[in-house]
């Protein structure tokens, strides 16, 4: 998936919260150092519009990241979980914080198996 032409799979949405499916080589949050679109630029044009009135420092936390609730490393892929109100932002951002939430990581390893040398060496062993 190129960067220019990126289209989260939303795994679920409701009035509230967006889930969506972050395939690696994504960029979460947008940077001076990162060149092509950004989860939290993808959101801001799909969900969030501009016109959203700032009347609280909460709101403005809410507005900068977009509703974006935590991060994933760029070569990380996964669920992101993005609020579309400042209260559902400044509620799943306690529960990240008090640790009420559950993460799973699962690491995948890909290697190839080499054919087996053609020598095997085997320690000694004293005969009796």
């Amino acid at each position: 998936m190129t960067q220019a032409s990126m289209d989260l799979p939303i795994l679920y949405e409701d009035e509230v919260l967006l889930v969506v499916n972050k395939p690696s080589g994504v960029v979460v949050n947008r940077a001076e150092s990162v060149k092509g679109e950004t989860v939290q630029e993808w959101v801001e044009k799909k969900v969030h519009s501009n016109e959203f009135i700032v009347h609280s420092e909460e709101e403005q936390v809410f507005k900068d990241r977009a509703g974006i609730v935590h991060r994933i490393d760029k070569e990380t892929s996964g669920i992101l979980l993005i609020a579309k109100t400042p209260e559902a932002f400044v509620e799943l951002q306690r529960q990240f914080k008090e640790r009420l939430v559950h993460k799973t990581y699962l690491d995948l390893i890909y290697f190839m198996q080499l054919p087996p040398p053609a020598f095997r060496f085997h320690p000694l062993q004293a005969s009796l």
